[in-house]
């Protein structure tokens, strides 16, 4: 995997819908809570209607990723949802399945994988195209780490903290902007944070420079 595959750019036109060879590079790289949130996010965006069972798993399976649910939680909510035949349903036991054989990480990359592999309702290219912009939207550019500034933090009394805590705990991403503004006027400079909060397309818990903000890994 190179920087311009992963950005998709510069590259033949199978590579920038290669999400398994992306994942497969992150695989040894990135936590386990940010690979249980690609799953989780990935479900969510595969939801064609609502479902209580399927967000009850997803919802148990966002809350273990953060330490808020415990293992045996997520395995009742695996099980609660695990064996039903429709992608969507197949998407959320995928981002609950906790593995109890392997050790955390390995548990989240085969969620991942699980959610990666199943079959798609919608055309597969533009599936895996979708899913190649939720890996970039919860992990960014992993060949170039973008650091931030510990005074872009306290500007205004944590002003921009407390943006990015409200639009991860209440799904407020259509507030990415507004929190791109704040650190801007905080003195932040940073091309890559800033148009990644003013870009369009979808964003979920785990988008990397609301994670930037609120220290999560």
């Amino acid at each position: 995997m190179t920087e311009d595959a992963w950005l998709g750019r510069n590259v033949p036109k199978l590579m920038l819908s290669d999400s398994e060879g992306m994942l497969r590079f992150l695989a040894g790289k990135a936590s386990a809570r940010k690979l249980r949130l690609f799953a989780c996010g990935w479900a969510r965006s595969s939801w064609s209607v609502p479902h209580a069972g399927r967000q009850f798993a997803v919802e148990t399976a966002e809350r273990y990723a953060d330490g808020r649910a415990t293992r045996q939680e997520l395995l009742e909510a695996y099980d609660a949802i695990n064996g039903g035949v429709s992608f969507p349903a197949g998407a959320s036991a995928a981002a609950a399945n906790v593995s109890p054989e392997y050790d955390e990480r390995e548990a989240a990359v085969r969620a991942a994988i699980a959610a990666l592999a199943l079959p798609q309702q919608s055309n597969e290219r533009e599936a895996s195209d979708r899913r190649c912009n939720l890996l970039r939207d919860i992990f960014g550019n992993p060949f170039r780490p973008v650091t931030l500034d510990p005074a872009w933090l306290t500007w205004n009394d944590g002003c921009a903290v407390a943006i990015a805590r409200r639009i991860y705990d209440e799904r407020r991403f259509d507030e990415l902007p507004i929190l791109g503004d704040a650190l801007e006027e905080a003195g932040c400079t940073s091309g890559d944070i800033l148009s990644h909060c003013r870009q369009g397309g979808e964003h979920v818990r785990g988008c990397w420079v609301v994670d930037l903000v609120l220290g999560k890994a």
